[in-house]
């Protein structure tokens, strides 16, 4: 006789709060650091290009942790293009 177990009760609120505490913390103080080496070069148009694409990165990961946030931006855009109508 074979028993099958089926994956029940497991969701990803575990991973998603070790990320949202760990893992960003650590990128942006890694993305502050090579911001500060460039800055000792004087490298000015690459230390802004990256801090845009880290703080858009950043938005992104912030739309993918908070519950309910992907719904409200993609009403936001849908408002943007339909006249807020």
């Amino acid at each position: 006789m074979i028993t099958h177990y089926l994956a029940q009760g497991l969701n990803t609120d575990g991973l998603m709060d070790w990320i949202a505490q760990n893992l960003v913390p650590v990128a942006v103080i890694g993305i502050g650091l090579v911001a500060v080496a460039a800055a000792a070069k004087s490298d000015i148009a690459k230390i802004v290009s990256m801090i845009v694409c880290v703080l858009v990165a950043l938005v992104v990961v912030g739309i993918g942790l908070i519950p309910g946030a992907p719904q409200g931006v993609a009403e936001w855009a849908g408002g943007l293009l339909t006249g807020g109508g």
